[in-house]
């Protein structure tokens, strides 16, 4: 997985537990990126199970996504660990 792909994870992740509905513009936003970048991260993330997205366009992570982030976040842990 790319870093810009785990970045959205962590973005929609904490924009979440922040604003508990969460749209694209939101996203662009606290990542400072034009909408069309977000939509096309966002299709990738759908694409890989990641991600869903209402018809209202709230975007949620799923179960995958979570556990993608989860390790992400302990190799990051990791990583930091043994430097």
């Amino acid at each position: 997985m790319t870093v810009s792909i785990e970045n959205y994870l962590k973005v929609i992740y904490t924009l979440k537990k922040r604003i508990s509905v969460v749209r694209s513009v939101d996203i662009a936003r606290e990542m400072n990126v034009t909408l069309p970048t977000v939509n096309q991260a966002m299709k990738e993330l759908i694409k890989l199970g990641h991600l869903t997205k209402e018809t209202d366009g709230t975007v949620s992570l799923t179960k995958s996504g979570k556990k993608q982030l989860q390790k992400s976040m302990r190799d990051i842990i990791f990583m930091t660990k043994t430097e």
